[in-house]
């Protein structure tokens, strides 16, 4: 902290040298900063933001010399103590793309946190009480060199073992990116105001016009006010994105009319919980015996409720984080149940075995041999499907032993906005997008923002352009808003049908999980999108 203040203090004269020239509106084109503070302004220091930072101070600040500024009201929690061992897991967890791990690792933040995150390389995705299931494995994905994590030998020596995703905190990883942000700046490619209030956003141009700059008015924990100008704002600042609000980009959306409930739970040091004989064998395989090591292999579990989905997400030690997606009626008494009794409603629901579902019914009007045919249709499905969870290994979730720490809750809603760019402003991150968390795409989405972004501002400099024309960040809208919205498209429709409850739509999901569990060329098209293949994000396609 005193070390973030003293840079602070560092940067009121700098604000105070630019007074003079803040109202220019020659708006020359190319890096040049002769009438610009910076060329690239970043409000918001969460994870989207902070990542942006650096990708641009290693690539445009460092090669070009374009000056990069963040601002954050708060830092994070220091490095170091987000690393103690004795620290419990942040309730607020990330599945990352091994695409997102790529992209951190580049940046070195990836580095610093350590033990802190743990890969999986299983999923498992089923319907609680009903007879469909998939289960991805990672080894099953036919992607070369992306994924992989080194797991050591009993000879010592690793062998490279694919991955579908990896956990993480978002307090460590906040900090590590911090961190970077600050060697980045002692090396003069960065500059971070933290903690600063941003109290006005105010742009020179209209709506197609880049010429005036973007004003950016901010004080300091002082109470001193500077103004500084910008060829481009960034706002990676939320879903209540104030840049979004300033430049006047309109959004839509709507409430889920669901609540998450999250929270830490871990299970026994030596659990082997996941061995325990199913209440129904005939149709249940057993688990491999659970290993807390954050390199053994790891499963994330996710069962779709009537009320909603609960993920279930392996971390570091004997942690795991759960997300149990619920009306808010219902995630108000689960945070209120006693602890004895949570966890005896948590592990009910994490240990519903797939079953036999009873066939659907049909209208008196159809005919009694159509009916007898079509309950025999049923019947036979129904075995097909079971013996697919059977060979392709249904496994039973581990046991939950405790909760440790607070149940927190949130609403959930979807959010897009209608443009993400517009003269001298872009959006990343929950400014431009919102999700629900059931795929635990919204970080990913977010970080392949960034990447996509940063890529085209180093494209802008080598070609001579003018960061902040719209014409120009069009490129990053049309690149980005069509991956964004195919997501929000595909998990609306997952949100539809598992919303359905008639026996009908009931019988038809676990079919279809079943049969898509069958089909290992489709699961592993379908593992390589979760793991961030052609996802849209990276750098290509500007």
């Amino acid at each position: 902290m005193i070390r973030l203040l003293a840079a602070v203090s560092s940067f009121r004269p700098l604000s105070q040298r630019c007074i003079g020239r803040l109202f220019s509106s020659t708006a020359p084109h190319g890096t040049s900063t002769d009438s610009w503070d910076y060329d690239v302004i970043i409000l918001g220091g969460g994870i989207v933001g902070a990542s942006l930072a650096c990708s641009l101070a290693e690539n445009v600040g460092q090669r070009h010399g374009m000056k990069i500024a963040l601002l954050e009201i708060r830092p994070p929690p220091p490095l170091a103590a987000c690393l103690a061992p004795d620290r419990l897991p942040d309730p607020r967890v990330y599945a990352l793309a091994p695409a997102s791990v790529a992209f951190l690792e580049s940046l070195g933040a990836w580095q610093l946190i350590k033990d802190r995150k743990r890969d999986y390389q299983y999923m498992q995705v089923w319907e609680g009480g009903g007879s469909g299931s998939i289960r991805f494995d990672a080894a099953k994905a036919k992607v070369m060199g992306l994924g992989s994590t080194r797991a050591e030998g009993s000879n010592g020596e690793g062998k490279e073992r694919k991955k579908l995703g990896t956990m993480a905190e978002n307090s460590t990883l906040q900090a590590a990116l911090f961190q970077c942000m600050i060697s980045l700046q002692a090396q003069g490619l960065l500059e971070v105001l933290c903690p600063v209030q941003v109290e006005a956003i105010a742009f020179d141009t209209s709506g197609t016009d880049p010429t005036g700059p973007a004003r950016v008015t901010w004080a300091g924990k002082d109470g001193v006010r500077s103004q500084v100008t910008t060829r481009l704002l960034v706002g990676a600042d939320g879903a209540a994105s104030r840049v979004k609000k300033a430049r006047g980009l309109p959004s839509w959306g709507w409430d889920y009319a669901q609540r998450a409930v999250v929270a830490t739970v871990s299970l026994d040091e030596q659990a082997d919980a996941a061995d325990a004989p199913s209440p129904r064998p005939s149709t249940t395989l057993s688990a491999n015996k659970l290993s807390h090591s954050s390199s053994s292999p790891a499963t994330a579990w996710q069962t779709f409720l009537p009320q909603g989905p609960l993920a279930f997400l392996p971390l570091w030690g004997p942690y795991h984080s759960i997300v149990w997606s619920t009306t808010p009626a219902e995630a108000d008494r689960l945070k209120a149940l006693p602890r004895e009794a949570f966890l005896a409603e948590l592990n009910a629901k994490l240990q519903c075995p797939i079953g036999l579902l009873d066939p659907p019914s049909f209208p008196s009007y159809v005919p009694q041999p159509l009916v007898k045919a079509l309950v025999g249709a049923h019947h036979l499905v129904e075995s097909v499907v079971v013996s697919a969870a059977l060979s392709q290994g249904f496994h039973v979730a581990p046991i939950v032993r405790d909760v440790c720490g607070p149940r927190l809750s949130f609403d959930l809603r979807a959010e897009h906005a209608s443009a993400y760019v517009g003269a001298r402003a872009a959006l990343v991150g929950d400014a431009a997008h919102t999700i629900h968390p059931m795929a635990g795409q919204g970080l990913n989405l977010g970080l392949a923002d960034a990447m996509a972004l940063s890529t085209l501002i180093e494209a802008g400099v080598v070609e001579g352009q003018d960061v902040g024309s719209p014409l120009f960040l069009r490129r990053y809208q049309n690149a980005r808003q069509a991956a964004n919205l195919g997501m929000l498209g595909g998990l609306t429709a997952l949100h539809g049908l598992f919303g359905r409850k008639e026996g009908s739509w009931r019988w038809l999901r676990n079919v279809g999980l079943g049969t898509l569990n069958a089909l290992d060329p489709v699961k592993a098209k379908m593992a390589e999108v979760a793991m961030g293949v052609n996802s849209g994000g990276g750098r290509q396609g500007m």
